[in-house]
């Protein structure tokens, strides 16, 4: 079990390497925001037990997929009302923990919109200066966690 993660680990930290290297490339850096996004809407979908709802699986996937493309107008005063009402909501679950038995569908709907905002963030810090170093922290901090959590 330890190998296939270690080998797996391995063989996504290459990819990801070679995405911030070529990162300057825009239809490479929106291809790996996609495939990011898509595969975080099938782990909630999954998590939250909603894949069986087919159709609204499929419209989330391929929003998530379009969003990754296109430039969106006003693209960071969207991410920061998504940041603040997804704090928010947080705050609200926490808060109720012991009442909520799951995740409305209307909640897996809201997350399933700030994913894909949240990834094409990364776009937005490529263009910064330094955006290569930045993009590669806000890579490697949270995986760097993930493996500490894991050992």
């Amino acid at each position: 079990m330890l190998k296939t993660r270690i080998t797996t680990g391995a063989v996504i930290t290459v990819i990801m390497t070679l995405v911030i290297i070529f990162s300057h490339i825009p239809w490479l850096l929106n291809t790996m925001i996609a495939a990011l996004s898509v595969q975080a809407i099938f782990e909630l979908f999954r998590a939250t037990k909603l894949k069986d709802r087919k159709a609204l699986y499929i419209f989330s996937c391929i929003a998530a997929m379009l969003m990754s493309f296109v430039a969106i107008p006003g693209m960071n005063y969207i991410v920061v009302v998504l940041f603040a009402t997804t704090i928010s909501l947080f705050t609200y679950l926490m808060l109720n923990l012991r009442n909520t038995t799951k995740i409305q569908p209307w909640m897996t709907v809201y997350i399933g919109l700030i994913i894909p905002f949240f990834f094409k963030s990364m776009s937005s810090i490529r263009q910064m200066d330094n955006g290569v170093y930045l993009l590669g922290v806000a890579i490697l901090v949270p995986v760097v966690t993930d493996i500490a959590a894991y050992f």
